[in-house]
Formats: structure tokens, C-alpha cells, sequence
């Protein structure tokens, strides 16, 4: 649904981004998930006015844009969370 571009920033290369539509998830499921990776601190469902409290600009960024997909259909490009096409 959206590949969103990402420059090198100093800490990280440049690359992409990717995010897929793989369906939903129920509350529960999230609950019985079990955090296996350091980089992972937290998981939840949020309404999309939320986003921005819970995660970095860029992502609730390319998150926006992903539920602007889901709704009217399409791919989205991006660079650093702004949609560009």
C-alpha cells in the first residue's frame, strides 16, 4: 500500500519503508502477543488522531497515509512519511 523513501539520516542508510494491508487484528490478539524483539517496546490499537502520541512524526506519518489508502484504494509513494504520489 505505501513505500515510503527514508534518506540517510547519519544513524541509519537510506532504504525503504514498507507497509502492507495483512487484514486486522482483534484486541485480543494484540493482548496474546508476546514482544520478542528489543526494538518492539510496545503494541496497541489506537484511533488515527492518536497516532502521533504513540510514534515517531515519519511513521505516523506513512501511517496516515496508509489508512488514506485503505479507504480510496491505490499505492502510495512517500519521503520520510509525506506522501508525494
Amino acid at each position: 500500500m505505501v513505500i515510503d523513501y527514508t534518506p540517510d539520516d547519519g544513524r541509519l542508510p537510506e532504504g525503504l519503508a514498507w507497509i502492507f494491508d495483512a487484514g486486522t487484528i482483534s484486541s485480543g490478539e494484540v493482548d496474546a502477543l508476546q514482544l520478542t524483539s528489543p526494538e518492539i517496546q510496545a503494541v496497541g490499537l489506537y484511533e488515527c488522531d492518536e497516532i502521533a502520541e504513540h510514534t515517531k512524526p515519519e511513521l505516523a506519518g506513512r501511517i496516515k497515509v496508509a489508512l488514506e489508502v485503505l479507504t480510496h484504494g491505490g499505492l502510495a509513494l512517500c519521503e520520510q512519511g509525506k506522501r508525494v504520489r
